[in-house]
Protein backbone atom coordinates (compact mmCIF):
# COMPACT_ATOMS: atom_id res chain seq x y z
CA UNK A 1 0.00 0.00 0.00
CA UNK A 2 3.05 2.52 0.77
CA UNK A 3 6.50 2.87 -1.50
CA UNK A 4 9.13 0.73 0.09
CA UNK A 5 11.56 2.39 2.20
CA UNK A 6 15.06 2.27 3.35
CA UNK A 7 13.86 4.28 6.55
CA UNK A 8 11.36 3.53 8.86
CA UNK A 9 8.88 5.44 9.95
CA UNK A 10 7.58 6.45 13.32
CA UNK A 11 4.26 7.28 14.57
CA UNK A 12 5.37 11.12 14.88
CA UNK A 13 6.79 11.31 11.73
CA UNK A 14 10.56 10.90 12.11
CA UNK A 15 12.72 9.07 10.17
CA UNK A 16 15.15 6.23 12.38
CA UNK A 17 18.20 5.14 9.72
CA UNK A 18 18.32 1.53 10.48
CA UNK A 19 22.13 0.46 10.87
CA UNK A 20 24.06 -2.53 10.98
CA UNK A 21 24.40 -2.27 14.58
CA UNK A 22 20.66 -1.52 15.47
CA UNK A 23 20.23 -4.86 13.44
CA UNK A 24 22.33 -6.64 15.70
CA UNK A 25 24.64 -7.69 12.59
CA UNK A 26 27.40 -5.64 13.30
CA UNK A 27 29.47 -8.85 14.16
CA UNK A 28 28.39 -11.49 11.43
CA UNK A 29 28.48 -10.65 7.46
CA UNK A 30 24.79 -9.55 6.56
CA UNK A 31 23.05 -12.42 4.05
CA UNK A 32 21.30 -11.66 1.15
CA UNK A 33 18.85 -13.68 3.31
CA UNK A 34 18.45 -11.70 5.87
CA UNK A 35 18.83 -8.53 3.66
CA UNK A 36 15.73 -9.43 2.04
CA UNK A 37 13.93 -10.53 5.25
CA UNK A 38 14.94 -7.04 6.86
CA UNK A 39 13.21 -5.56 2.84
CA UNK A 40 9.82 -7.35 3.74
CA UNK A 41 10.10 -6.14 7.16
CA UNK A 42 10.33 -2.69 6.37
CA UNK A 43 7.51 -2.49 3.69
CA UNK A 44 5.22 -4.10 6.09
CA UNK A 45 6.07 -1.72 8.64
CA UNK A 46 5.27 1.02 6.13
CA UNK A 47 2.20 -0.56 4.96
CA UNK A 48 0.98 -0.68 8.30
CA UNK A 49 1.96 2.81 9.84
CA UNK A 50 -0.29 4.19 7.00
CA UNK A 51 -3.04 2.69 7.97
CA UNK A 52 -2.14 3.44 11.97
CA UNK A 53 -1.64 7.05 10.44
CA UNK A 54 -4.93 7.28 8.58
CA UNK A 55 -6.59 6.00 11.81
CA UNK A 56 -5.15 8.40 13.72
CA UNK A 57 -6.29 11.35 11.53
CA UNK A 58 -10.29 9.93 11.78
CA UNK A 59 -9.26 9.97 15.42
CA UNK A 60 -8.37 13.74 15.86
CA UNK A 61 -11.28 14.53 13.08
CA UNK A 62 -13.87 12.93 15.82
CA UNK A 63 -12.55 13.65 18.92
CA UNK A 64 -14.84 16.20 20.63
CA UNK A 65 -17.43 16.36 17.25
CA UNK A 66 -20.61 16.45 18.47
CA UNK A 67 -22.08 16.74 15.33
CA UNK A 68 -21.93 13.01 14.82
CA UNK A 69 -25.06 10.73 14.79
CA UNK A 70 -24.18 7.28 16.39
CA UNK A 71 -27.69 5.92 15.62
CA UNK A 72 -30.17 6.39 12.48
CA UNK A 73 -33.19 9.17 12.54
CA UNK A 74 -35.60 6.54 11.23
CA UNK A 75 -36.08 3.08 13.05
CA UNK A 76 -38.59 0.54 11.16
CA UNK A 77 -41.66 -0.24 13.50
CA UNK A 78 -44.42 -2.73 12.88
CA UNK A 79 -47.11 -1.41 11.29
CA UNK A 80 -50.64 -1.44 13.44
CA UNK A 81 -53.65 -3.30 11.81
CA UNK A 82 -56.90 -2.76 12.55
CA UNK A 83 -59.69 -4.33 10.96
CA UNK A 84 -62.99 -5.30 11.89
CA UNK A 85 -63.50 -8.42 13.62
CA UNK A 86 -60.38 -9.29 13.30
CA UNK A 87 -57.92 -7.07 16.28
CA UNK A 88 -61.24 -7.81 19.03
CA UNK A 89 -61.12 -11.27 18.75
CA UNK A 90 -56.89 -11.25 19.46
CA UNK A 91 -57.12 -9.23 22.04
CA UNK A 92 -59.57 -11.79 23.31
CA UNK A 93 -57.06 -14.84 22.97
CA UNK A 94 -54.55 -12.70 24.32
CA UNK A 95 -56.49 -12.31 27.69
CA UNK A 96 -57.00 -15.75 27.98
CA UNK A 97 -53.53 -17.20 27.54
CA UNK A 98 -52.60 -13.96 29.86
CA UNK A 99 -55.18 -15.45 32.67
CA UNK A 100 -52.99 -19.08 32.03
CA UNK A 101 -50.22 -17.92 32.92
CA UNK A 102 -50.58 -15.29 35.78
CA UNK A 103 -47.56 -16.24 38.06
CA UNK A 104 -45.15 -18.63 35.83
CA UNK A 105 -44.98 -16.57 33.21
CA UNK A 106 -43.42 -13.90 34.66
CA UNK A 107 -40.80 -16.43 36.39
CA UNK A 108 -39.90 -18.29 33.31
CA UNK A 109 -39.09 -14.91 31.69
CA UNK A 110 -37.42 -13.79 34.63
CA UNK A 111 -35.45 -17.49 34.37
CA UNK A 112 -34.86 -17.35 30.90
CA UNK A 113 -33.43 -13.59 30.95
CA UNK A 114 -31.17 -14.91 33.58
CA UNK A 115 -29.87 -18.29 32.23
CA UNK A 116 -27.18 -16.91 29.40
CA UNK A 117 -25.34 -14.91 31.83
CA UNK A 118 -25.48 -17.64 34.40
CA UNK A 119 -24.41 -19.97 32.07
CA UNK A 120 -21.37 -17.44 30.77
CA UNK A 121 -20.52 -17.44 34.26
CA UNK A 122 -20.66 -20.84 34.65
CA UNK A 123 -18.16 -21.44 31.97
CA UNK A 124 -16.07 -18.12 32.92
CA UNK A 125 -16.76 -17.37 36.21
CA UNK A 126 -18.52 -14.29 37.01
CA UNK A 127 -15.67 -11.76 37.38
CA UNK A 128 -14.35 -12.90 33.96
CA UNK A 129 -17.97 -12.15 32.46
CA UNK A 130 -17.96 -9.05 33.81
CA UNK A 131 -14.49 -7.67 32.98
CA UNK A 132 -15.24 -9.18 29.29
CA UNK A 133 -18.66 -6.46 28.99
CA UNK A 134 -16.59 -4.11 30.36
CA UNK A 135 -13.93 -4.59 28.05
CA UNK A 136 -13.88 -2.04 25.11
CA UNK A 137 -14.66 -3.14 21.27
CA UNK A 138 -11.64 -2.14 18.48
CA UNK A 139 -13.59 0.83 17.40
CA UNK A 140 -13.66 2.23 21.25
CA UNK A 141 -9.91 1.61 21.42
CA UNK A 142 -9.70 3.73 18.02
CA UNK A 143 -12.20 6.51 19.72
CA UNK A 144 -13.77 5.47 15.82
CA UNK A 145 -17.55 4.83 15.15
CA UNK A 146 -18.79 1.19 14.24
CA UNK A 147 -21.02 1.92 11.26
CA UNK A 148 -22.39 -1.50 11.11
CA UNK A 149 -25.94 -0.34 12.19
CA UNK A 150 -26.19 2.39 9.83
CA UNK A 151 -25.22 -0.01 7.09
CA UNK A 152 -27.57 -2.88 7.62
CA UNK A 153 -30.43 0.35 7.77
CA UNK A 154 -28.71 1.58 4.37
CA UNK A 155 -29.44 -1.30 2.47
CA UNK A 156 -32.31 -2.83 4.07
CA UNK A 157 -35.32 -3.27 1.47
CA UNK A 158 -37.54 -0.88 1.53
CA UNK A 159 -41.29 -1.80 2.05
CA UNK A 160 -42.53 1.34 3.39
CA UNK A 161 -43.63 4.07 0.47
CA UNK A 162 -44.30 7.78 0.85
CA UNK A 163 -46.48 9.79 -0.81
CA UNK A 164 -44.20 12.95 -3.35
CA UNK A 165 -45.31 16.21 -2.93
CA UNK A 166 -43.93 18.54 -6.04
CA UNK A 167 -43.84 21.41 -3.19
CA UNK A 168 -41.81 20.13 -0.66
CA UNK A 169 -38.85 21.32 1.02
CA UNK A 170 -35.87 19.65 0.13
CA UNK A 171 -35.78 18.08 3.80
CA UNK A 172 -38.21 16.46 3.51
CA UNK A 173 -37.77 14.82 -0.49
CA UNK A 174 -34.57 13.35 1.51
CA UNK A 175 -36.70 11.67 3.59
CA UNK A 176 -38.74 10.45 0.91
CA UNK A 177 -35.75 9.22 -1.23
CA UNK A 178 -34.40 7.48 2.40
CA UNK A 179 -37.79 5.80 3.01
CA UNK A 180 -38.92 5.18 -0.94
CA UNK A 181 -35.75 4.43 -2.58
CA UNK A 182 -33.19 1.74 -2.76
CA UNK A 183 -29.68 1.79 -2.96
CA UNK A 184 -28.01 -1.58 -4.26
CA UNK A 185 -24.67 -2.07 -4.89
CA UNK A 186 -25.32 -4.82 -7.49
CA UNK A 187 -27.41 -2.10 -9.34
CA UNK A 188 -25.05 -0.59 -11.93
CA UNK A 189 -27.78 0.47 -14.75
CA UNK A 190 -28.28 3.85 -15.38
CA UNK A 191 -31.96 4.70 -14.39
CA UNK A 192 -34.23 7.61 -15.72
CA UNK A 193 -36.48 9.74 -13.57
CA UNK A 194 -39.94 10.38 -14.75
CA UNK A 195 -42.12 13.48 -14.41
CA UNK A 196 -43.35 15.14 -11.87
CA UNK A 197 -40.37 13.51 -9.97
CA UNK A 198 -37.74 14.78 -12.41
CA UNK A 199 -38.55 18.29 -12.67
CA UNK A 200 -38.38 18.84 -9.28
CA UNK A 201 -34.97 17.29 -8.95
CA UNK A 202 -33.85 19.22 -11.95
CA UNK A 203 -35.29 22.37 -10.44
CA UNK A 204 -33.35 21.61 -7.14
CA UNK A 205 -30.84 19.60 -7.78
CA UNK A 206 -28.04 22.44 -6.76
CA UNK A 207 -30.10 23.10 -3.59
CA UNK A 208 -30.39 18.98 -2.52
CA UNK A 209 -26.56 18.90 -3.03
CA UNK A 210 -25.58 21.90 -1.25
CA UNK A 211 -27.83 20.76 1.67
CA UNK A 212 -25.99 16.98 1.81
CA UNK A 213 -22.96 18.52 1.86
CA UNK A 214 -23.98 21.33 4.83
CA UNK A 215 -25.22 18.76 6.67
CA UNK A 216 -23.10 15.26 5.76
CA UNK A 217 -22.04 14.68 9.16
CA UNK A 218 -25.95 15.35 10.36
CA UNK A 219 -27.71 12.81 8.57
CA UNK A 220 -27.33 9.16 8.03
CA UNK A 221 -25.61 6.99 5.43
CA UNK A 222 -29.30 5.94 4.68
CA UNK A 223 -30.50 8.97 4.06
CA UNK A 224 -27.33 10.26 1.74
CA UNK A 225 -26.55 7.30 -0.26
CA UNK A 226 -30.70 6.67 -0.95
CA UNK A 227 -30.71 10.57 -1.76
CA UNK A 228 -27.72 10.56 -4.21
CA UNK A 229 -27.80 7.16 -5.52
CA UNK A 230 -31.50 8.47 -7.03
CA UNK A 231 -30.52 11.28 -7.90
CA UNK A 232 -27.28 10.73 -9.41
CA UNK A 233 -28.52 10.21 -13.51
CA UNK A 234 -29.26 14.11 -13.39
CA UNK A 235 -25.28 14.77 -11.88
CA UNK A 236 -22.96 15.95 -14.35
CA UNK A 237 -19.59 13.98 -14.63
CA UNK A 238 -17.35 16.89 -13.78
CA UNK A 239 -19.70 17.71 -11.42
CA UNK A 240 -19.39 14.53 -9.38
CA UNK A 241 -16.02 14.64 -9.58
CA UNK A 242 -16.24 17.84 -7.72
CA UNK A 243 -18.44 16.10 -4.93
CA UNK A 244 -16.02 13.63 -4.69
CA UNK A 245 -13.78 15.55 -3.79
CA UNK A 246 -16.08 17.23 -0.96
CA UNK A 247 -16.94 14.09 0.07
CA UNK A 248 -13.38 13.20 0.72
CA UNK A 249 -12.66 16.64 2.38
CA UNK A 250 -15.50 17.15 4.59
CA UNK A 251 -16.71 13.93 6.25
CA UNK A 252 -15.36 13.14 9.11
CA UNK A 253 -16.37 9.68 9.35
CA UNK A 254 -14.22 7.63 6.60
CA UNK A 255 -15.83 4.42 6.89
CA UNK A 256 -18.65 6.14 4.94
CA UNK A 257 -16.47 7.68 1.72
CA UNK A 258 -16.38 4.19 0.19
CA UNK A 259 -20.35 3.95 0.28
CA UNK A 260 -21.18 7.52 -0.54
CA UNK A 261 -18.91 7.61 -3.34
CA UNK A 262 -20.33 4.31 -4.72
CA UNK A 263 -24.29 6.13 -4.41
CA UNK A 264 -22.86 8.93 -6.39
CA UNK A 265 -21.14 7.24 -9.41
CA UNK A 266 -23.99 4.67 -9.67
CA UNK A 267 -21.28 1.43 -8.62
CA UNK A 268 -19.55 2.38 -11.64
CA UNK A 269 -16.27 4.48 -12.01
CA UNK A 270 -15.77 5.57 -15.57
CA UNK A 271 -11.97 6.43 -15.75
CA UNK A 272 -11.71 6.81 -19.99
CA UNK A 273 -12.10 10.08 -20.20
CA UNK A 274 -10.06 12.37 -22.69
CA UNK A 275 -9.37 15.09 -20.77
CA UNK A 276 -6.07 14.66 -18.93
CA UNK A 277 -6.88 16.98 -15.77
CA UNK A 278 -10.22 14.73 -15.30
CA UNK A 279 -8.49 11.83 -15.98
CA UNK A 280 -5.94 12.25 -13.33
CA UNK A 281 -8.89 14.07 -11.07
CA UNK A 282 -10.66 10.34 -11.26
CA UNK A 283 -7.39 8.25 -10.76
CA UNK A 284 -6.82 10.09 -7.55
CA UNK A 285 -10.21 9.26 -6.10
CA UNK A 286 -10.02 5.91 -7.01
CA UNK A 287 -6.71 5.69 -5.66
CA UNK A 288 -8.02 7.34 -2.10
CA UNK A 289 -10.48 4.42 -2.30
CA UNK A 290 -8.19 1.63 -2.26
CA UNK A 291 -6.33 3.01 0.37
CA UNK A 292 -9.67 3.64 2.31
CA UNK A 293 -10.66 -0.35 1.16
CA UNK A 294 -7.26 -1.65 3.18
CA UNK A 295 -8.38 0.53 6.30
CA UNK A 296 -11.82 -0.87 6.01
CA UNK A 297 -10.90 -4.09 5.82
CA UNK A 298 -8.81 -4.58 8.93
CA UNK A 299 -11.07 -2.83 10.46
CA UNK A 300 -14.19 -5.21 9.29
CA UNK A 301 -12.72 -8.40 8.50
CA UNK A 302 -14.50 -11.29 9.17
CA UNK A 303 -17.69 -9.39 9.58
CA UNK A 304 -20.74 -9.81 7.03
CA UNK A 305 -19.68 -5.44 6.49
CA UNK A 306 -16.79 -7.30 4.14
CA UNK A 307 -19.70 -8.12 1.77
CA UNK A 308 -20.45 -5.03 1.07
CA UNK A 309 -16.55 -3.77 0.86
CA UNK A 310 -16.09 -6.70 -1.56
CA UNK A 311 -18.51 -6.14 -3.99
CA UNK A 312 -17.77 -2.28 -4.44
CA UNK A 313 -14.42 -3.48 -4.74
CA UNK A 314 -15.66 -5.19 -7.65
CA UNK A 315 -17.91 -2.02 -8.88
CA UNK A 316 -15.18 0.13 -8.99
CA UNK A 317 -12.50 -1.62 -10.66
CA UNK A 318 -10.48 -0.22 -8.13
CA UNK A 319 -7.08 -1.65 -8.57
CA UNK A 320 -7.32 -0.81 -12.24
CA UNK A 321 -7.98 3.03 -12.23
CA UNK A 322 -6.06 3.22 -9.27
CA UNK A 323 -2.01 4.12 -8.35
CA UNK A 324 -0.22 3.76 -4.92
CA UNK A 325 -0.84 7.19 -3.19
CA UNK A 326 2.65 8.08 -3.09
CA UNK A 327 3.44 7.42 -6.34
CA UNK A 328 0.42 9.42 -7.53
CA UNK A 329 1.17 12.43 -5.36
CA UNK A 330 4.99 12.52 -6.78
CA UNK A 331 3.49 12.43 -10.27
CA UNK A 332 0.97 15.31 -9.94
CA UNK A 333 3.57 17.01 -7.54
CA UNK A 334 6.20 16.85 -11.27
CA UNK A 335 3.39 17.69 -13.76
CA UNK A 336 3.54 21.35 -13.25
CA UNK A 337 1.28 23.76 -15.49
CA UNK A 338 2.25 24.64 -18.77
CA UNK A 339 0.49 27.83 -18.42
CA UNK A 340 0.65 30.73 -15.67
CA UNK A 341 -1.01 29.73 -12.14
CA UNK A 342 -3.08 33.15 -11.94
CA UNK A 343 -4.98 33.47 -15.38
CA UNK A 344 -5.77 37.33 -15.11
CA UNK A 345 -8.03 37.09 -18.44
CA UNK A 346 -10.29 35.45 -17.04
CA UNK A 347 -9.78 36.32 -13.13
CA UNK A 348 -9.10 33.53 -11.34
CA UNK A 349 -6.90 30.42 -10.50
CA UNK A 350 -5.87 28.41 -14.08
CA UNK A 351 -8.54 25.77 -13.90
CA UNK A 352 -5.69 22.50 -14.30
CA UNK A 353 -3.97 23.92 -11.47
CA UNK A 354 -6.85 24.32 -9.13
CA UNK A 355 -7.75 20.66 -10.07
CA UNK A 356 -4.16 19.66 -9.50
CA UNK A 357 -4.13 21.18 -6.41
CA UNK A 358 -7.73 19.88 -5.39
CA UNK A 359 -6.43 16.15 -5.88
CA UNK A 360 -3.19 16.75 -4.07
CA UNK A 361 -5.16 18.61 -1.27
CA UNK A 362 -7.51 15.12 -0.77
CA UNK A 363 -4.29 12.84 -1.34
CA UNK A 364 -2.63 14.60 1.98
CA UNK A 365 -5.66 15.10 3.62
CA UNK A 366 -5.98 10.91 4.24
CA UNK A 367 -2.10 10.77 4.64
CA UNK A 368 -1.01 12.26 8.16
CA UNK A 369 -0.28 15.57 8.62
CA UNK A 370 3.29 14.51 10.19
CA UNK A 371 4.30 13.02 6.45
CA UNK A 372 2.66 16.26 4.46
CA UNK A 373 4.73 18.30 6.70
CA UNK A 374 7.79 16.74 7.38
CA UNK A 375 7.97 15.16 3.75
CA UNK A 376 5.67 17.13 1.15
CA UNK A 377 6.40 20.79 2.37
CA UNK A 378 9.80 20.50 3.81
CA UNK A 379 11.67 17.83 1.27
CA UNK A 380 9.55 18.01 -1.73
CA UNK A 381 7.90 21.33 -2.43
CA UNK A 382 9.68 24.46 -3.90
CA UNK A 383 7.17 26.76 -2.97
CA UNK A 384 9.88 29.75 -2.54
CA UNK A 385 10.79 29.00 -6.03
CA UNK A 386 7.86 27.54 -8.06
CA UNK A 387 4.71 29.07 -8.58
CA UNK A 388 2.79 26.35 -8.97
CA UNK A 389 4.30 24.90 -5.80
CA UNK A 390 3.43 27.90 -3.78
CA UNK A 391 -0.09 27.17 -4.71
CA UNK A 392 0.03 23.71 -3.87
CA UNK A 393 1.35 25.03 -0.22
CA UNK A 394 -1.45 27.34 0.18
CA UNK A 395 -3.87 24.33 -0.56
CA UNK A 396 -2.16 22.22 2.30
CA UNK A 397 -1.87 25.21 4.82
CA UNK A 398 -5.52 25.64 4.50
CA UNK A 399 -6.60 21.98 4.64
CA UNK A 400 -4.28 21.77 8.04
CA UNK A 401 -5.71 25.06 9.34
CA UNK A 402 -8.97 23.47 8.89
CA UNK A 403 -8.15 20.26 11.07
CA UNK A 404 -5.55 21.52 13.43
CA UNK A 405 -6.46 25.40 13.59
CA UNK A 406 -3.28 27.60 14.26
CA UNK A 407 -1.14 25.31 15.68
CA UNK A 408 2.74 25.35 15.54
CA UNK A 409 3.11 23.79 12.18
CA UNK A 410 0.94 26.12 10.60
CA UNK A 411 1.87 29.38 12.48
CA UNK A 412 5.39 28.44 11.01
CA UNK A 413 4.25 27.70 7.36
CA UNK A 414 2.03 30.86 7.39
CA UNK A 415 4.84 32.81 8.33
CA UNK A 416 7.52 31.64 5.76
CA UNK A 417 4.45 32.69 3.09
CA UNK A 418 4.35 36.09 4.32
CA UNK A 419 8.07 36.24 3.95
CA UNK A 420 7.72 34.98 0.56
CA UNK A 421 5.34 37.70 -0.45
CA UNK A 422 7.80 39.87 -1.74
CA UNK A 423 7.93 41.22 -4.95
CA UNK A 424 5.72 41.43 -7.79
CA UNK A 425 6.05 37.98 -8.92
CA UNK A 426 3.56 35.55 -9.36
CA UNK A 427 4.68 33.58 -6.29
CA UNK A 428 4.55 36.73 -4.38
CA UNK A 429 0.68 37.39 -5.60
CA UNK A 430 -0.92 34.30 -5.00
CA UNK A 431 0.92 33.97 -1.89
CA UNK A 432 -0.93 37.34 -1.42
CA UNK A 433 -3.84 36.41 -2.12
CA UNK A 434 -4.04 33.78 0.66
CA UNK A 435 -2.17 36.03 3.34
CA UNK A 436 -5.24 38.35 2.93
CA UNK A 437 -7.90 35.78 4.26
CA UNK A 438 -5.52 35.16 7.23
CA UNK A 439 -3.72 38.55 7.73
CA UNK A 440 -5.59 41.71 6.41
CA UNK A 441 -2.81 43.99 7.92
CA UNK A 442 0.40 42.25 6.38
CA UNK A 443 -1.65 42.42 3.06
CA UNK A 444 -2.54 45.83 3.51
CA UNK A 445 0.73 46.61 3.60
CA UNK A 446 1.87 44.27 0.93
CA UNK A 447 -0.42 45.91 -1.53
CA UNK A 448 -0.39 49.85 -0.31
CA UNK A 449 3.74 49.40 -1.25
CA UNK A 450 3.58 47.05 -4.45
CA UNK A 451 0.05 48.37 -6.17
CA UNK A 452 1.91 50.80 -8.35
CA UNK A 453 4.10 48.15 -9.71
CA UNK A 454 1.64 45.55 -10.31
CA UNK A 455 -0.81 47.85 -11.68
CA UNK A 456 -4.26 48.97 -11.33
CA UNK A 457 -5.75 46.53 -13.61
CA UNK A 458 -4.40 43.34 -11.90
CA UNK A 459 -4.91 44.83 -8.36
CA UNK A 460 -8.45 45.20 -9.13
CA UNK A 461 -8.49 41.31 -10.53
CA UNK A 462 -7.09 40.04 -7.54
CA UNK A 463 -8.96 41.49 -4.82
CA UNK A 464 -11.38 39.59 -6.51
CA UNK A 465 -9.94 36.35 -6.93
CA UNK A 466 -9.40 33.54 -3.94
CA UNK A 467 -8.22 30.13 -2.88
CA UNK A 468 -10.36 27.46 -1.92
Amino acid sequence: MARSKSNKTTESGGKIEITKTELGIGAIRETETSSQRVRELEDHIASQNVVIHSLVEQIKQLQGSKQVRTTPIYSHVDEIVDLPGISKKLKKEESKEEKMSTNSSSNTKNEEAKTPVQNKAKRKGTKAVEEEEKKPTQFEELGIQDITKELTECFREKTKRTDFKDCCPIASFIEYAATSYEFKLENRKTHTIKNPMRMYIVSNLDGILYYIMQNINKLTLNEICSTIFYINCEIEPKQKMVIALDVIMYLKERSKMVYIISALYNNVFNSKVGEETIYKTICSICSILQHQYYIETELYKNTPVMAYLNSIKTNFGVFKASENLYDLLDELLKDGPEKSVLNFDKGRINNSCEIRGWCIRAICHVLDWDYTHNTVLVEKLKYKENPYHTLIAIYLAIDAFEKFGYDASVRTLTTELIFVMNGTSEIALLTYIFIREINTEKAEEYMEFYKSRIGLEKVYKLQKMCIF
